[in-house]
């Protein structure tokens, strides 16, 4: 196969989707090159229904725009036993479009790495594009370092893990206050020891935020 494939419209769409722990290989199934998320949300359980890996690194393999949603919903069903870190292929790269674009993470028990790197400086784009990120969904969503996007971070359920504030885009030249912001009582995660810009204002959401600094570190307002 190849060529581009577009989810548009309000609506879920859910390509081969998680029957009894087993996936359908379905007509999509690496049959593609590039994805557009364009409108509501994509659903899908197995990497066969991304785009093919590319041999390097794509930064356009997967867009998201008008603030659509491209949602992990994983293969496993898990328990409060029993965790998985599932990562993704080094070389799909995001895009985020006009109007941004939403990651969600469905299992509360399960961290998606989309990541070239653990660490508080190492790293490579991964998302990139001129607007923000939203993270959605109970699971987990860890970021490494050295993202480009441009647009904002809203962090409004579940865990969004990173090491420091490149994984959260370009900081901006001058103060905004809500630059990164988290709602309804979902966390942020440091995952090693790092920093956020003094330019990266945090908003905190009427439904609250937790910080989570397990045996790392943040350091707030740097100069």
């Amino acid at each position: 196969g190849g060529g581009t494939f577009e989810k548009s419209g309000t609506g879920k769409l859910v390509l081969n989707p998680n029957d009894n722990n087993s996936i359908s290989d379905g007509i999509f199934a690496s049959a593609y090159n590039q994805l557009v998320v364009s409108g509501g949300t994509l659903e899908f359980s197995s990497f066969g229904s991304m785009p093919t890996a590319p041999a390097s690194f794509q930064a356009d393999l997967i867009t998201l725009k008008n603030g659509a949603t491209l949602r992990w919903a994983g293969l496993t069903t898990l328990t409060t036993t029993q965790s998985v870190s599932t990562g993704v292929n080094l070389n799909r790269g995001v895009t985020l479009g006009p109007g941004g674009g939403t990651i969600d993470v469905a299992n509360p028990y399960e961290i998606l790495l989309w990541q070239f790197a653990q660490g508080s400086y190492s790293g490579g784009v991964t998302f990139g594009g001129e607007r923000g990120l939203t993270k959605k969904g109970a699971g987990y969503l860890r970021l490494g370092a050295g993202n480009t996007y441009l647009g904002k971070t809203a962090v409004l359920e579940g865990n969004l893990q990173f090491a420091n504030d490149t994984a959260l885009g370009q900081a901006p030249d001058s103060f905004v206050a809500d630059q990164l912001s988290i709602d309804n009582g979902a966390m942020i995660q440091t995952n090693a020891s790092g920093w956020i810009a003094a330019t990266r204002g945090i908003k905190i959401g009427a439904g609250g935020a937790v910080v989570n600094s397990g045996t790392g570190s943040y350091i707030f307002n740097s100069v």
